[in-house]
């Protein structure tokens, strides 16, 4: 990996997780309380500083920032990477006077953020023995993409979600998920930890076009070049959202266009994440 260069973006907030993922507290610009399984879920202050390789940041950690995370973070929500294959964790921020309501130690995992039951897209880039599948925009994990390659960057494709595939019976039943979702959650580009100079030789969307199965709403919202979670609100609750990409940053070496993941949730979440 590229050596990058050392940032003083000041981190702040106090992000939760499940029992199983931890949790992070950003002190100061250089101490965090990381309680996660790497280091026994010790919540004593830890020091820290962030590398940015290229359009990506990663979270250095311990006496000698001898440990680096990728990390992904906006204003409420955290997610942090060990490797291209393992998830730390994933958080959203926590305040006490929201307690218990959108407190994902309270709330659980299914309530918080899920995969839609199928992404259909009218393109998918085949490279070889990979293929880009629009399927991969279900998994957070790094170095998962859906990616197309056409005349025009892509813009014009579409992925169409479904969120609650079964019988109302069904969902409840096997999952306990609710059956449509008022926000999206969407992370931009080609993410990679062990690539990350790959973020910008791809593609990333600039804008998109968002409408909904029973045609309630149809907008239009302009997409940051940055693969940190954007959480887009929808005007209605939503069971099929369909996404169009209308254009893009042009990449640097590569005009195929990435999208990292795009998830759902539902209430009361969506709102509290959806609230400046």
């Amino acid at each position: 990996m590229a050596q990058g260069a050392w940032s003083d973006q000041p981190l702040v907030g106090d992000y939760a997780g499940d029992v199983g993922d931890g949790g992070i507290a950003f002190l100061s610009n250089s101490m965090m309380d990381f309680a996660v399984e790497a280091n026994g879920y010790s919540e004593v202050p830890i020091p820290y500083r962030l590398e940015q390789i290229g359009a990506l940041t990663f979270l250095r950690w311990g006496k000698d920032f001898e440990r680096q995370d990728l990390i992904l973070i906006s204003q409420k929500l955290c997610f942090v990477f060990r490797s291209e294959k393992r998830m730390e964790m994933e958080g959203i921020l926590f305040e006490k006077s929201n307690k218990p309501s959108v407190n994902r130690r309270v709330i659980g995992e299914s309530a918080l953020m899920r995969a839609a039951d199928q992404y259909a897209a009218t393109s998918e880039l085949k490279d070889g023995g990979t293929v880009y599948s629009a399927s991969n925009l279900g998994n957070a994990l790094p170095g998962k993409a859906w990616a197309v390659r056409t005349r025009n960057s892509g813009i014009g494709e579409t992925v169409r979600t479904y969120w609650t595939i079964g019988s109302a019976s069904e969902i409840t039943a096997q999952s306990g998920f609710p059956r449509k979702i008022g926000a999206l959650v969407f992370s931009n580009g080609y993410v990679s930890y062990d690539r990350p100079d790959l973020y910008l030789k791809n593609n990333r969307v600039r804008a998109l076009r968002i409408s909904s199965d029973d045609g309630k709403y149809d907008f239009a919202v302009n997409i940051p070049d940055t693969p940190n979670p954007l959480v887009i609100p929808l005007p209605k609750d939503s069971a099929e959202v369909t996404i169009e990409i209308r254009d893009v940053y042009k990449g640097t070496k590569w005009n195929d266009t990435c999208v990292n993941f795009i998830k759902g949730v539902s209430k009361p979440l969506a709102d509290f994440l959806s609230s400046s």
